[in-house]
């Protein structure tokens, strides 16, 4: 994207769309109120399976996190951390250890990023 405006709303629209995916997740797990409860694993919300809630935390994990540290003013900061440890709580209950792994991974990679 060339307009630097624009990428920011997207990412910014991606991490809204995120809160309100957790937030369901929380509030119905299995999704009972929307499917039909045999078709789901557990902590699966709006996704049939619960590996694809966990795939889809483990983008926007990171991405909270990269807002974090690459944003200026301290708001956007604080908002950041506390979606950041909203979305790594959300993936603990979860438990899908792929997701997981590719979050630690994506972790690591920011940390030799910084070191260098």
């Amino acid at each position: 994207v060339k307009n630097r405006n624009i990428a920011k709303n997207i990412l910014l629209a991606i991490l809204l769309s995120a809160i309100f995916v957790c937030i369901s997740g929380f509030i119905d797990p299995t999704a009972k109120l929307i499917y039909q409860p045999w078709q789901n694993t557990p902590w699966a919300s709006m996704f049939f399976n619960s590996n694809h809630f966990g795939y889809f935390l483990s983008i926007v994990t990171p991405l909270s996190a990269g807002v974090f540290m690459f944003t200026k003013k301290k708001w956007k900061q604080i908002t950041a951390l506390i979606l950041l440890v909203f979305f790594t709580t959300t993936s603990m209950f979860v438990d899908t250890f792929g997701s997981l792994i590719a979050t630690f991974v994506v972790f690591v990679l920011i940390i030799i990023y910084m070191i260098n």
